[in-house]
């Protein structure tokens, strides 16, 4: 739940609000570059949020770059973590 709705519960009041005020701005997501593209047994419930979140970045810079809204996604390389 906190990978994905807590961004996009973030994400959606400020967006809101830029578009209101019709200001430029940027919005900046962090992704996961190796969970949504491989199977990692356990992780099911991890993966499937991080790649929400990839969807999530595409869908916001297709539907806010017209607005003047830029949408950042940054994938950054896999880290030696206690998680893996």
């Amino acid at each position: 739940d906190l990978n994905f709705f807590g961004t996009l519960k973030f994400i959606h009041p400020v967006v809101k609000r830029m578009l209101l005020r019709k200001t430029k701005g940027r919005v900046v997501l962090v992704g996961d570059s190796l969970s949504p593209a491989y199977a990692i047994p356990g992780m099911s419930p991890y993966s499937i949020s991080k790649a929400a979140i990839d969807q999530l970045a595409y869908q916001l810079k297709n539907e806010l770059e017209c607005q003047d809204i830029k949408v950042h996604y940054f994938l950054p390389p896999p880290m030696e973590t206690p998680m893996m």
